[in-house]
């Protein structure tokens, strides 16, 4: 498999040659494994002395002239390609990917790869990246804003605490249930949950002064408060997730990065399975999606309306629910894209309007 692209751009001075070279970058705590396509894997420390030592290897040996572009693919492995990722989104002459590991892992499958090592992965993400961008199914990745990002920590850390508040309180059940069970240990339980609860009041608190000192956070804020059902917490975990309405096209892309797209699976007269949700997405997003919609349900007009018409058609109550976070998905996009605040009748009004 060629290590190379060339492509013409035609200019006013003529026809000038631009050639593409494709990367593939294994990512681990302490060392990346870096393949151009076609060639060896080579490894370097997964540090900034590292990411120059790759550029100028690459650039000394890979380069043929100013035109070169380096098309730098890599798996989101956690939070360890995030240095590498930003660090190359710097330089002029990469356009760097950070790929889905199921769509690398799907790729390796269908390529018929058997055997597993730094070098091999790093190697094969190159060919992933070069299948991916010559079809136009990639995007280039995008540094996140650091006050979203921020906020994004907060609400993980939120959830966190909840997650151990809960845990605690099984234990507690659990010891509970024993007949001669520790006073000692229950005492123990019982304080670690006061302390976690007050360290999530903190965070909380937190949360919304990073909103309130963020003029961009408050907005969108403000804008997702003003749909019923979304409270204070919810538009702050959405938010976090979402990050910003732009970077979607459409409203179709939103819901696909939710795993909320239906997924079909039907084949000739043999298959006929139930259409479900992809969930090739966002879990995140869904789970802060769950309970707006479930209050939306009762309390949001257009969301009570559109439950009501389903179940009414015997659709099945988790189904309904299912579809009500999509729609509330789609007003969210709405409400975020145009800057304005919800509107109940605004349906209603521009149907008026069209009659």
């Amino acid at each position: 498999m060629p290590s190379r692209q060339t492509n013409c751009n035609i200019s006013a001075g003529g026809v000038k040659a631009m050639s593409q070279c494709f990367v593939g970058v294994d990512v681990s705590k302490k060392e990346i494994h870096v393949c151009v396509l076609g060639k060896k894997t080579h490894p370097c420390p997964n540090c900034l002395a590292g990411f120059r030592k790759m550029m100028k290897s690459l650039r000394e040996k890979e380069s043929q002239g100013e035109g070169t572009i380096f098309h730098i693919g890599m798996e989101a492995t956690g939070v360890y390609h995030l240095k590498l990722a930003t660090f190359l989104k710097g330089e002029p002459d990469v356009v760097v990917y950070v790929m889905n590991p199921a769509q690398v892992k799907n790729f390796f499958q269908a390529s018929f790869h058997r055997t597993k090592t730094d070098s091999i992965d790093a190697c094969g993400i190159a060919s992933c990246t070069e299948f991916l961008v010559s079809r136009g199914k990639i995007r280039a990745f995008e540094t996140p804003d650091n006050e979203v990002e921020r906020l994004r920590q907060l609400c993980s850390r939120r959830e966190d605490l909840l997650s151990m508040v809960q845990m605690e309180k099984n234990r507690l059940e659990a010891l509970k249930e024993v007949p001669s069970h520790s006073r000692d240990a229950e005492r123990s339980i019982l304080e670690h949950i006061e302390f976690l609860n007050r360290r999530m009041e903190d965070i909380e608190e937190k949360i919304k002064g990073h909103i309130q000192n963020s003029p961009e956070l408050k907005e969108q804020a403000d804008l997702l408060k003003s749909i019923p059902g979304i409270s204070d917490t919810s538009a702050a975990a959405l938010i976090s997730e979402i990050r910003c309405a732009e970077r979607f096209s459409n409203v179709k892309e939103l819901v696909a990065f939710a795993g909320l797209a239906p997924a079909e699976r039907i084949s000739g007269t043999s298959v006929k399975g139930k259409t479900s949700i992809c969930k090739t997405g966002s879990s995140r997003l869904r789970k802060h999606l769950y309970m707006p919609a479930l209050v939306g349900i009762r309390h949001n007009p257009l969301l009570k309306e559109f439950y009501e018409r389903l179940t009414n058609r015997n659709k099945p109550k988790k189904a309904a629910l299912i579809a009500c976070m999509r729609k509330l998905l789609h007003i969210i996009y709405g409400v975020l894209k145009n800057r304005t605040a919800f509107d109940p009748l605004w349906a209603k009004n521009r149907l008026a309007m069209a009659c």
